[in-house]
């Protein structure tokens, strides 16, 4: 289960409490020309709550806890992980297509 609940203005991003998951991650943030672009609250019916994802506009994604801030992840979204969050912006688009060509998240 995905559902996007809302678009967030004021989530507190720090990478200072992070997974173990997400540690092993880091490397795909290697990327340096990125501002974000927009944060959704998202259920995905996980058992420690709800998550945040914070869409850049390299098409990066980081997802954190709603409830504790932590880094669970980060992802080089392909266009269908894009696509829902509803996102039509055709840069981030495009550049999601060259993640998924390159195959970023391997």
């Amino acid at each position: 289960m995905f559902k996007v609940i809302k678009e967030l203005k004021d989530f507190k991003i720090t990478l200072n409490n992070k997974t173990l998951h997400a540690l092993t991650r880091l490397k795909r943030l290697k990327h340096n020309n990125r501002s974000i672009y927009k944060m959704f609250l998202v259920d995905k019916q996980h058992k420690n709550g709800l998550e945040v994802h914070v869409i850049f506009t390299d098409a990066t994604i980081l997802i954190f806890n709603y409830n504790s801030s932590r880094l669970i992840t980060v992802l080089n979204a392909r266009v269908k992980q894009i696509l829902r969050y509803n996102i039509k912006d055709r840069n981030i688009l495009k550049q999601a297509r060259i993640n998924q060509i390159k195959k970023l998240n391997k």
